[in-house]
């Protein structure tokens, strides 16, 4: 056998050591224990806002002591409430509605299907 074999030959048998004794290693590592689920209630309440701020810069309007002035307003175009909880890990709940405000003489919120 020559020179570069038998070192070929000592570097496999050192990793195969070297693996078997981390195998060993790991087979002696106790199982974590089971968590238990929380089963705590709750509830969580949050919302979302959609809003604008519209500023009228012409034409101008005039105040009833003809004064006049830009009109301003401050705008809630839709806002979505959220509530959300759980009662156990298995039974969750989640309660969204949608509200709006209509601007026009028909319904623009729901396109009948």
């Amino acid at each position: 056998m020559t020179r570069h074999a038998r070192v070929l030959v000592r570097l496999w048998m050192a990793v195969m050591v070297v693996a078997g004794l981390s195998a060993v290693a790991r087979a002696q590592n106790a199982p974590a224990a089971a968590a238990r689920p929380d089963d705590t209630p709750s509830v969580k309440i949050g919302g979302v806002l959609f809003t604008d701020f519209t500023y009228t810069k012409s034409p101008e309007s005039t105040d009833s002591d003809g004064h006049p002035f830009n009109p301003s307003q401050f705008n809630v175009g839709r806002t979505y409430i959220n509530i959300t909880g759980n009662l156990n890990h298995i039974v969750n709940f989640r309660f969204t509605p949608d509200i709006a405000r209509e601007s026009g003489a028909g319904s623009g919120l729901f396109v009948p299907v």
